[in-house]
């Protein structure tokens, strides 16, 4: 046995597949020295299937991919991880520059009374809108977009801080 075999056999062994029909023909696969097939289908079985797994299990199948030259086999699977550990990478006032594991980008925490009053400003938006009050919805149109622009303004600065590429173009 080699140590593709042992890699995979031991990744099939540790899965969270009950089909004992789709564990017996990732067996067979690696039997036959069909690694990369095999390790598809151990994948492909764990992401349509949803199949909660751990971290060490991910980094264990990223290896793996590697390993096996299939780096893109295993995108997706992340979404599958049932550790939410986050790493808080940056605050600025109310906001906070979080990355989730498995994510390539981080995020921006907004808090829950923030949230709130920017649904109310476009809630109040929509009612100005509805009543033809154009001057005031302008008004309030300029205020959101100021809102708006400190988020994302916020987002860019933790982002640099961070010495992290943006994961959009930035409008001039």
């Amino acid at each position: 046995m080699n140590e593709d075999d042992t890699m995979l056999l031991g990744l099939v062994d540790d899965s969270p597949i009950t089909s004992s029909a789709i564990r017996d023909d990732i067996r067979e696969l690696v039997g036959a020295g069909e690694y990369g097939i095999a390790f598809d289908t151990l994948c492909s079985s764990l992401y349509e299937d949803e199949h909660q797994i751990t971290r060490a299990y991910f980094e264990r199948l990223q290896a793996a991919a590697k390993s096996l030259y299939l780096p893109r086999t295993t995108d997706g699977l992340c979404e599958l991880i049932a550790d939410t550990s986050i790493e808080a990478m940056a605050t600025r006032g109310d906001y906070a520059l979080l990355r989730w594991f498995g994510r390539k980008f981080p995020g921006l925490l907004v808090q829950g009374d923030t949230l709130s009053v920017l649904n109310e400003t476009l809630a109040e938006l929509k009612d100005l809108l509805n009543t033809g009050d154009i001057e005031e919805a302008t008004f309030v149109l300029g205020e959101l977009t100021r809102t708006m622009h400190g988020l994302q303004t916020s987002y860019e600065d933790m982002m640099k801080s961070a010495k992290i590429a943006l994961p959009y173009a930035k409008r001039d």
